[in-house]
């Protein structure tokens, strides 16, 4: 700090001494306060230069360089197809004519004889191949059916009879009255024969003209009796038309 030595003149007629006097006089607030707030700036000066010196970049080194190289893959065999040799191209014959022999000439100069020009040989342009030539799978054949046996033809039918003399069918009767009035006429009849050689139904397919003759016929033919229908060996039913004649005579 520094310290002022004021000297002030000696006052006369004020009852003070007359000798100059020193006084110290202790510097002001305003003075203090000034040094007060320099002091601060230069020590906050000095912290922000320790601290940026304390931040300061340090020099990395570079990262030493990489080496990077291509391996080149190895090539791989490709198969060449197999070419066959060209055919041979067979040169062609010229036949060459012998050149005339020219008459002597007296000159002393030897003939020239011209040589034939070459013929240009053309190859023989080679065949194209041809694709094999693509067969369709043929389909299995399809199977056979079996052969379907068919059926035996059924046995023929032997329809039924009614002649034989041992049946001793009786002869239907005359009627009186158609006798009397001279009445005559053939009546055919259907019988359906059962197996047993009886008739089980009679219908009158042709009528003889006359009520009384036909009655007189289905009646009598009720009471024959047949020979079945036979299938092979076993008696069947069967149907057989029996004519019926009156004839007077």
């Amino acid at each position: 700090m520094k310290t002022t030595l004021k000297y002030e003149p000696a006052l006369v007629g004020q009852g003070h001494s007359t000798w100059p006097r020193s006084t110290l006089i202790a510097p002001s607030r305003l003075t203090f306060a000034a040094l007060l707030v320099t002091a601060l700036i230069h020590g906050v000066g000095i912290v922000v230069l320790w601290e940026l010196w304390q931040a300061r970049p340090t020099l990395i080194a570079p990262p030493p360089p990489l080496e990077i190289s291509l391996i080149t893959p190895p090539r791989q065999a490709v198969p060449q197809e197999q070419i066959p040799p060209p055919r041979p191209v067979p040169t062609p014959v010229t036949r060459t004519r012998p050149a005339p022999t020219p008459p002597p000439v007296k000159s002393a100069e030897e003939p020239v004889i011209p040589m034939p020009a070459p013929t240009p040989v053309t190859p023989e342009p080679e065949p194209m191949r041809q694709a094999p030539p693509v067969v369709a799978a043929t389909p299995p054949p399809e199977p056979r059916p079996a052969p379907v046996e068919a059926p035996a033809p059924p046995a023929p039918v032997t329809p039924p009879s009614f002649g034989a003399a041992y049946l001793n069918n009786p002869t239907p009767p005359y009627p009186p009255r158609a006798r009397k009035f001279n009445l005559q006429g053939t009546v055919m009849l259907r019988v359906l024969v059962s197996p047993a050689g009886l008739p089980e139904q009679i219908s009158i397919l042709t009528s003889s003209g006359v009520p009384l003759l036909d009655e007189t016929a289905v009646s009598t033919v009720r009471q024959w009796t047949f020979v079945p229908a036979r299938q092979g060996d076993r008696p069947v039913a069967g149907s057989v038309n029996v004519p019926i004649r009156f004839v007077l005579n």
